[in-house]
Order: C-alpha cells, then structure tokens, then sequence
C-alpha cells in the first residue's frame, strides 16, 4: 500500500500566488482609474451647478431689482486651478445697454461673488483655441457669450477640459452658444 503525502506542491503555491499579484495589480489599477473619473465627475457637477447659479441670478437681478441696480450680467470664470461665479457691469463709458455688444471682457467690471478651487489632483487644460476661460449670461433673454483665457469672444461650442494631475485620465464639459452644458 502506498502512502500520499497531504498538502500543495511549491509549484502549486508559486502559481496561485502569482495569479493573486496579477489579478490585484489589475484590480488596483482599476480602482485607480475608477477614483480619478469620480474626482471630474464631481468636479463636473459643480461646475454645471455653478453655470444654473449664474443663469438663475442674471434672470432674478433682472426680474427683481434691488434698490441699487442690479450688475449687468452674471457670468463664470475658470482658470487652471478654480472656477469662480462673478457679476460683470462694463467700465465707463459703456453701460448695460451696451453690454450684447460686448467682444472683450475689460478687466474692470468683474467683481467675484464666489470662488471654488479644485481638487489638488485636478486642473483645466485650457491649451485647447476651443477651451472656455469666461461664459456670461446677459438678461433678459438670457444672451450668452462664450470668452477665451485672454477674454476675447470666441464662437461656440466651447469646451472645459477637466484632467488629474498624476494620470491621463480627462473629461470634457461642451458648452454651447445657448449656455447649454453637454457632459
């Protein structure tokens, strides 16, 4: 009668753990992807949320008006690394009935309502000629007119381009002519 010795042979052992390092370097990867496109996802958000906050004050600054009149516009700002919500009166001599004409944004008439800074692993690219730097919203009609990074008017689609720092992973906002957000 012959005698079978219990357990796995180190051949045996030597495999399975080396399919456990393959698959745990794949599912660690994964993750990390997986955590870099919830980071714009959020970020995202944010900034479609901030474009409503900016429509919805130009439409009640015009709708209501306040003892003081209200500021011509509402817009959005982004730089590499925040975004902010500003209202926009042109500097003299121009005034609100003037603003649709407007094709520069001059550096006088912003004054920042909120400033929001990103993640530290995410910032814009805005080395795209398509890459949004200044959206505003004029009331009544709600006209909007898409800028550049060096505040000249630029024809639409406009598009942000979200990425992390430490990886390739990107995302992109399109924003239309209308002020409509394409995610």
């Amino acid at each position: 009668m012959k005698k079978f010795k219990e357990g796995f042979t180190l051949v045996e052992i030597i495999v399975v753990i080396g399919i456990i390092v393959i698959l745990s370097g794949i599912f660690i990867g994964f993750s990390q992807k997986s955590r870099n496109q919830i980071m714009l996802n959020v970020e995202k958000s944010r900034i479609t949320n901030l474009f409503g906050r900016a429509k919805s004050s130009a439409l009640t600054g015009y709708t209501n008006p306040p003892s003081l009149p209200p500021p011509c516009s509402y817009g959005v700002e982004f730089t590499s690394s925040s975004y902010a919500l500003f209202e926009y009166t042109p500097p003299a001599p121009q005034s609100c009935d003037d603003i649709e004409g407007i094709t520069s944004l001059l550096q006088g008439g912003m004054r920042y309502v909120e400033k929001t800074n990103f993640d530290s692993k995410i910032k814009i690219d805005a080395t795209g000629a398509d890459s949004l730097g200044y959206i505003i919203f004029i009331p009544p009609n709600l006209l909007t007119k898409l800028f550049d990074v060096n505040r000249n008017e630029m024809a639409a689609p406009a598009k942000i381009y979200l990425k992390t720092v430490d990886s390739p992973t990107t995302s992109e906002i399109i924003v239309s002519s209308l002020g409509q957000i394409n995610l």
